[in-house]
Formats: C-alpha cells, structure tokens, sequence
C-alpha cells in the first residue's frame, strides 16, 4: 500500500510539472493600432482556441458589432484609448490590446480625379462638382459631402473674378467661370465647407488648379 501510494504521490507532482495550455490571441487592425470614430473600424481576432470559446468586449462605451467567425466592427465616439478584451469562456483566461482612436483626416478636395498642380481644359470642361477624396484611400466605408465654396479665376492677364457655390454641384454662374477657363488661367476653389461622419462642419483646404 506505502509504494502504491508513494507512486501516486509522484504521478500527482508529475502531472503538476507538465506544461499547461496556453491563450494565445491577437488582433489584426486594417489601419495598424488606430481606429477612427464615427465610422466602423473593421476588426479580426486570431486565436488558437475555436471561435465559440471566445468572448470579447471593449471599454470606454465604444461599440462592438460581431459580424460572423472572427470578424467584428468597433465604433468609438470620441478620441482615447480603449481597451479590447478577449476572454477564453473555458477557462477565463483574457488577453487584451489596446486601441488607440483619434478622429478621420479631413478630406481633399479634387476635380474630375485631379486634387492639385495642374488641370486640362477638357478635364474642367466634363466636370459637374466639386468633390472629396481621402488621402491615403480608406478600406472602410467614409463619405463627405461639399456644401458650399467660392472659386477665384485669375486669368493669365491678371484679371480676377469671383463665385460663391451654395453645393457640391456646380451652379450656371460656376459652370461659366470654368467653361471660360483656358491655358494660363489659375483657378482656386476656396472657402470650403463640407460635412462628413464626424458631427459639424469641416473646413477643407483650398483647391489651386493651373489650367493647360
């Protein structure tokens, strides 16, 4: 009985010595450790562990949409650090990152795909708008919209003249000013005021465009 229980005894610290399972998870961001409010910031979740053992939350009242598998989307308010937690539900082992949120860049203003330097006649011909664009291009779903701005024509003889625009879109006095535009003429769509995710109004930067 002594050396039944002295084996015992020894297969208990044996097995005590053995190396535990390890949770392992990471986080793989489209735009490294930063995401932006007001919009759905794409998120996955790798683990070594089944998708259905995990639960995951994040902090400071952002939001977390599961989207299937290991896919999410977080969407924050406001500027911060958030913490992003990911628990194994057999075992309660958590792992967390932290995320850094900060607020969209403000958009560029462009004319038929052109956003600076110089700009055919025929490109200013076939436009209707003035548009933005992100620089660089986002993976995620973002829109901003112009609503008003004024362009300054200075002709290659100096003359200048001037037009406020109350939309995106061009209006007949606009459409004259640019028509009217030829090779030598600098254009500058200034004043910008547009409206994007982000609550308010946006000021963008002037559009300097030299016409050839």
């Amino acid at each position: 009985m002594k050396y039944f229980l002295l084996f015992f005894g020894l297969f208990i610290l044996s097995c005590s010595g053995l190396p535990k399972a390890s949770f392992n998870c990471s986080i793989s961001l489209q735009r490294m450790n930063v995401i932006y409010t007001t919009v759905d910031n794409p998120l996955q979740v790798f683990s070594n562990v089944p998708a259905s053992d995990i639960e995951c939350s994040i902090d400071n009242d952002a939001v977390l949409r599961p989207m299937g598998g290991n896919y999410y989307q977080i969407y924050a308010a406001k500027e911060g650090e958030y913490i992003f937690t990911i628990i194994q539900k057999s075992t309660g082992l958590k792992v967390s990152h932290t995320l850094r949120a900060k607020k969209l860049p403000v958009p560029v203003a462009q004319i038929g795909q052109v956003s600076g330097d110089s700009v055919f006649a025929l490109q200013l011909a076939a436009a209707q708008r003035l548009e933005l664009t992100y620089i660089p291009a986002f993976d995620i779903n973002i829109s901003a919209e112009v609503i008003e701005f004024s362009i300054l024509k200075i002709s290659k003889d100096n003359v200048r003249s001037e037009v406020n625009n109350q939309a995106a879109g061009f209006s007949e006095e606009a459409r004259r000013i640019i028509a009217g535009s030829g090779s030598g003429d600098i254009l500058i769509f200034r004043n910008i005021k547009a409206r994007g995710a982000d609550p308010g109004v946006m000021d963008v930067r002037d559009l300097l465009l030299y016409v050839k």
